[in-house]
């Protein structure tokens, strides 16, 4: 109980304060035009078949409703599903051990609506208490769609069960392999979605904080996912694994393996729009993979990085 108090202390003390104060709106810019690049410092995956670290570099671009985005991420730390997984891992992929990584490219139409109404302005932050205030100001509410392409290969475990074949003897059929593996997928996934949320691009002069704005893209998709293409790699496969007699076996996953088409994510992302600014986005849903446990391609990733450019 005294540890509960504590924590519940420590999060009332990180608050936002509103505070009221006579100011002057010195610019309202409904015609965002911009381009960047951005720098990401971490991301992270959350998944029982696929868990990674990695970092990255890639754009951002938006032009009269036009958004594009580009991204390419090398994941240092990849086999965190492996470390972290209960199955008695026995496969390993026939090839030498890559660490994951993939690209994208996203673009989309948003559709801009000129709308006048509240805007938070942030005036100015004590050690744990951030004031702000609400300021009358035009900006753009958005909506519209997107369409993306992801290509790569990513490390992952696949669980006991699935159906596999002698890479020696496929003539004798497939069978259930009985201890769990990991093994490298390659794949080409297609999204397509809808977002909707708001591009702030204000000034005020404040009378007793001077020069305070906001400037920052936020938005809310949702995007389902289609597999272009998914291909296992072989594994290694050790039996009588712990005894002195070990047998190292090949097996087939690719074409043998039932794997999943489809999936979905849900996700936000803000990112600011000032020379030097910071991008943050959070993202759930349920990756295409192999078909055993729903749960196993469940998946929760964020991500973390910093914003270079300027508007146009």
């Amino acid at each position: 109980m005294k540890k509960l108090l504590v924590y519940i202390l420590l999060l009332s003390s990180l608050v936002s304060v509103a505070q009221t104060s006579s100011y002057t709106i010195t610019k309202e810019n409904t015609d965002i035009k911009c381009i960047y690049g951005k720098i990401s410092l971490l991301e992270a995956l959350i998944s029982t078949s696929r868990m990674s670290l990695s970092t990255g570099l890639g754009t951002r671009m938006y032009f009269n409703g036009i958004y594009v985005s580009t991204n390419y991420d090398f994941h240092y730390a990849d086999n965190l599903a492996e470390a972290s997984s209960s199955e008695n891992i026995r496969g390993n992929s026939v090839y030498a051990r890559q660490k994951s990584r993939n690209a994208d490219i996203m673009a989309g139409y948003f559709f801009q609506k000129d709308t006048e109404g509240k805007v938070r302005i942030n005036l100015h932050s004590g050690s744990k208490t951030t004031y702000y205030t609400m300021v009358d100001a035009h900006y753009n509410k958005i909506f519209g769609a997107q369409i993306g392409f992801k290509n790569g290969f990513s490390y992952m475990t696949i669980p006991q069960g699935v159906t596999v074949s002698n890479y020696y003897n496929e003539s004798a059929g497939t069978f259930a392999a009985d201890a769990g593996m990991t093994t490298i997928m390659k794949y080409s996934w297609l999204t397509i979605g809808g977002t909707f949320g708001k591009t702030v691009d204000v000034d005020a002069n404040f009378t007793q904080y001077g020069s305070k704005g906001a400037h920052y893209m936020k938005r809310f998709y949702a995007n389902a996912i289609i597999a272009v293409k998914s291909q296992l790699e072989d594994v290694y496969f050790t039996e009588n694994y712990g005894s002195s007699n070990e047998l190292v076996k090949r097996y087939v996953l690719n074409g043998n393996v039932d794997m999943s088409r489809f999936g979905f994510c849900i996700g936000a992302e803000t990112f600011s729009l000032k020379k030097f600014g910071m991008i943050t986005s959070l993202e759930a849903g349920m990756m295409p993979g192999v078909k055993t446990k729903i749960t196993n391609n469940i998946f929760i990733g964020f991500k973390v990085g910093l914003v270079i450019g300027s508007t146009l």
